[in-house]
């Protein structure tokens, strides 16, 4: 769960960035996926019950972990609490599950509510009679410290530890069998000939078409100095840039004479100022020919 009031909008994404980050290192060989949970994304409209009560009882029942980030305000007030924040961290407590609570030490903005600032530094207090808290100082900081002490966290804490270590027997062969399976999938999709000219730009489908005509099969791209656009792009004898271009045609171009090499249609030759049309390539083109 990641709790906070409204100030800190930044630092809620930079705490799903890190939590998507772990997944991305860890996962696999963990059997374990971190799912980073917020009421705007796991919360949906409903009237008869207050809006923290929603919000209490239905998302942050589920969290096994809470990371909870303050700066200038607390928050609004809950017929349970000071603010909706901290009736989650008090309610995620009780529960015995960890919590991790940062607070930015950056300067407050000129206007803020000081009201909202001291009650802030008073529950302030609060955490440090109850545990450990952290302070960080901008972005960097909170993401490079919370990266660290999430696995940290993972590592050590007994709760998170039992739920890792079941989840991970549990899921381990499943997990990874599916896993794989999906990336296979998707990879062969991605390498499909008609997946490969669906993600060609206008520029790049114009000339593997051209270039995969008959009568030509190559494509010559190279700087020129007679002023205009720069560069050329020919197929036979036609300058696809032309001394009339300007230079961002001429960008465009070169874009799409190096994404036809990326998606394996065009070949470099010698010095990479001619390219071959591949066979992956006179099929994009033949793909591309037909929905003309």
């Amino acid at each position: 769960m990641i709790a906070s009031p409204g100030d800190v909008h930044r630092y809620r994404i930079a705490a799903r960035d890190v939590i998507l980050e772990w997944n991305s290192v860890h996962s696999v060989e963990r059997s374990v996926v971190l799912v980073p949970v917020a009421w705007e994304t796991h919360a949906s409209p409903e009237l008869g019950a207050q809006a923290q009560d929603l919000i209490t009882n239905r998302v942050l029942e589920d969290c096994d972990l809470l990371i909870a980030i303050f700066w200038s305000r607390l928050g609004t007030r809950t017929s349970r609490a000071d603010s909706g924040t901290v009736e989650e961290i008090q309610t995620h407590v009780a529960k015995g599950r960890p919590a991790m609570v940062y607070f930015c030490s950056a300067p407050i903005e000129q206007d803020a509510d000081m009201k909202q600032f001291e009650q802030l530094k008073s529950f302030k207090r609060w955490c440090r009679e109850n545990g450990l808290i952290w302070e960080f100082k901008d972005e960097y900081d909170f993401k490079h410290t919370l990266a660290q002490q999430l696995r940290i966290a993972l590592r050590d804490n007994g709760h998170l530890k039992e739920i890792m270590a079941t989840a991970g027997i549990q899921n381990a062969i499943a997990a990874t069998a599916a896993t794989v399976e999906e990336m296979t999938r998707r990879l062969a999709d991605r390498n499909t000939p008609e997946a490969r000219a669906e993600r060609l730009t206008p520029p790049a489908r114009e000339l593997i078409v051209a270039a995969a005509d008959p009568d030509h099969g190559t494509l010559l791209c190279t700087d020129t100095h007679d002023g205009g656009a720069g560069v050329a792009v020919k197929v036979g004898q036609r300058d696809f840039v032309g001394n009339s271009a300007t230079r961002r045609d001429a960008a465009r171009y070169k874009a799409a004479v190096q994404l036809l090499v990326t998606e394996g249609c065009l070949e470099p030759r010698g010095r990479g100022v001619i390219f071959e049309v591949t066979d992956l390539g006179f099929e994009v083109a033949a793909i591309l020919k037909a929905l003309e």
